[in-house]
């Protein structure tokens, strides 16, 4: 990007739409650490959250898979070896 040029943010709710989500989707994958990258306008509590188009696009392109086969498995306790923890 150059420096004339402002990245175009969307609001938590925007952004949902433009996925196909609800609000409070994205809400619950920012605390757990998924979703597309965010931009946290301020350091308080309550500084309002914003998303960039093309970092919604960049991790929307790196949800899409060719089969079932192609995507990764979570690691859970139900899918490790015996003894090893997640």
């Amino acid at each position: 990007m150059n420096s004339n040029t402002r990245p175009q943010l969307l609001s938590n709710v925007e952004a949902a739409n433009m996925l196909g989500l609800k609000p409070t989707t994205l809400e619950i994958w920012r605390t757990r650490g998924k979703g597309p990258k965010f931009v946290k306008l301020g350091i308080s509590k309550q500084a309002p959250i914003r998303y960039e188009i093309g970092e919604i696009l960049t991790w929307l392109e790196a949800q899409c898979f060719n089969s079932t086969s192609a995507y990764p498995i979570p690691i859970t306790e139900q899918n490790l070896p015996l003894g090893q923890g997640v």
